[in-house]
């Protein structure tokens, strides 16, 4: 997938009747709409989330998903944002983002069924 590409499919997801946000918690991904929540690890409606193009490795740990964020998106890792990742099997799923204390990976593994990818036109 191109960056062209890419950016037509995050404004896709964009402008669709579903947010991104809500496509994680239709997924089971954990995610809170508190800016001012008490959990140790939060996502929440202030940052932006970036799908990363293709099929992860799924064995990369934090170090390697930030190289991908480098090489593949061509974007740095900032406080903010974060990263999703999806593997070959589209069962299991990682987001990578920043926190004031550090990196932070979220990892979501389906028992059943996989998951879905949002649509979007290459043309």
């Amino acid at each position: 997938m191109t960056k062209e590409e890419f950016e037509v499919l995050q404004l896709d997801l964009q402008q669709s009747g579903k947010s991104i946000e809500s496509y994680l918690q239709e997924a089971g991904v954990g995610y809170s709409t508190s800016k001012a929540s008490t959990a140790m690890f939060c996502l929440n409606d202030t940052m932006r989330f970036w799908l990363c193009p293709g099929m992860t490795d799924m064995r990369k740990g934090i170090s390697s998903l930030c190289g991908a964020v480098r090489k593949r998106m061509h974007s740095e890792m900032r406080k903010g944002d974060v990263f999703i990742f999806i593997g070959q099997s589209r069962r299991l799923m990682k987001l990578l983002h920043a926190e004031d204390g550090g990196m932070v990976m979220y990892v979501k593994r389906l028992e059943a069924g996989r998951f879905k990818l949002p649509e979007y036109d290459e043309a």
